[in-house]
């Protein structure tokens, strides 16, 4: 019982996590497997439909979506994707960290 209620606290404070920002004109928070994109107001962009490129830190391209601009935007990843990401937009990049998900550490 209270290992399940320790596994729901560290779970609930994950999908609270507060990453770095940089140049991408946007806040962005983690939780496994989601990112969220909290797009800032009044955001121009010079193509047509942007499209947001996520990388893992060895620069594999881990997802690829049109970029919304405005509002929240939520991209699913794959549930293992963790450690630092680089989310690009028109020529400029940000780098984030992504925290590690809870669970026993068994290799499946």
């Amino acid at each position: 019982m209270i290992n399940k209620s320790l596994t729901l606290l560290m779970l609930a404070g994950l999908a609270h996590t507060g990453l770095a920002q940089a140049a991408l004109p946007a806040d962005v928070s983690a939780a496994p497997g989601l990112l969220f994109v909290n797009w800032h107001d009044a955001i121009s962009s010079n193509e047509a439909h942007p499209t947001l490129v996520i990388r893992n830190a060895t620069g594999d391209v881990l997802k690829r979506v049109p970029a919304e601009l405005q509002g929240m935007q939520q991209v699913r990843l794959p549930m293992r994707a963790q450690g630092d990401l680089t989310l690009s937009l028109d020529g400029e990049s940000s780098s984030y960290r992504m925290p590690y998900s809870v669970g026993s550490g068994r290799q499946r």
